[in-house]
């Protein structure tokens, strides 16, 4: 096991936290303890973030609950769905968290399963689990750091059966975002999936972004209302900012191909608005 999901990790934390830590964590955790745990968080020190993240690997563990039949006996599993809901909130919200699934890709294995239930369930299970904007957001920034760092992972995530269809469907509800920061790894995240020439190449796009609630419509509007809010690169050393241009500069593609043929060449309504921004 990678040593930053050793559960002994927990005796290095500040004796407060490492109680609630221990009272979290295995099948029958509290979820008291982990909400408790959620109020230091603003406090911590980054050594005590990082050895939180056994913790949170712990309780995403997929053996705790049958998902599956989940609605047979919803009480018994309500509080494990609320904890791993919390888990995922504790590591969206933390950088350092957030970096460690880079270090140790085994939390991807645990995290997709969990995003994927709690977002397609989320009206079921009732108001006290997080919104549908959050899980998505927490779901596609992991898909987003783990595609940027390695080949390998993203090779696994391309092929996870639904991943793209959940990235596409969010789409109604990151309209909802309103900090730009936030709605932007969505926006990079389906630009990451549509500049892979396997999808490129398939004409399924549009039947999933209709499929699971949304439309290129709603596509197209948030991602140039995210190129009104990007900063232009101040010089050649600005990588960040030119890296997440030229990602949305790949969008083009895709939106170009279904553009009036009265345009010569024919460009979109999203490739107008990139040139207007300043990006050629």
């Amino acid at each position: 096991m990678n040593p930053l999901l050793r559960l002994a990790n927990l005796d290095r934390l500040p004796i407060t936290i490492r109680v609630h830590a221990k009272a979290a964590s295995g099948p029958t955790g509290s979820l008291a303890a982990l909400e408790r745990i959620l109020r230091f968080l603003p406090t911590m020190s980054s050594e005590s973030l990082q050895n939180l993240i056994p913790l949170l690997y712990n309780i995403l563990d997929p053996d705790y609950a049958d998902l599956s039949t989940f609605f047979e006996a919803p009480k018994p599993n309500y509080t494990l769905v609320h904890r791993a809901a919390l888990a995922l909130e504790i590591m969206y919200q933390n950088p350092i968290v957030n970096s460690a699934i880079e270090a140790a890709p085994d939390i991807w294995e645990r995290v997709w399963p969990w995003v994927h239930f709690l977002y397609q369930f989320r009206d079921m299970l009732g108001s006290n689990l997080p919104a549908a904007p959050f899980i998505s957001a927490v779901l596609v920034g992991a898909m987003a750091r783990l595609t940027e760092h390695s080949r390998e992972l993203r090779e696994k995530i391309m092929e996870t059966p639904g991943a793209l269809a959940v990235v596409a469907g969010c789409w109604p509800h990151i309209l909802q975002i309103e900090n730009p920061t936030e709605r932007m790894l969505p926006c990079v995240m389906v630009a990451v999936f549509i500049k892979d020439e396997r999808i490129t190449r398939q004409p399924y796009l549009n039947d999933i972004v209709h499929a699971t609630g949304g439309s290129v419509w709603h596509f197209s509007q948030v991602v140039m209302k995210q190129i009104q809010v990007l900063d232009l690169p101040q010089n050649s050393a600005d990588e960040k900012t030119i890296r997440q241009f030229t990602i949305m500069a790949h969008l083009s593609s895709y939106f170009d191909r279904d553009a009036p043929s009265d345009n010569s060449p024919p460009l979109s309504l999203y490739t107008q608005a990139l040139l207007k921004h300043g990006f050629s």
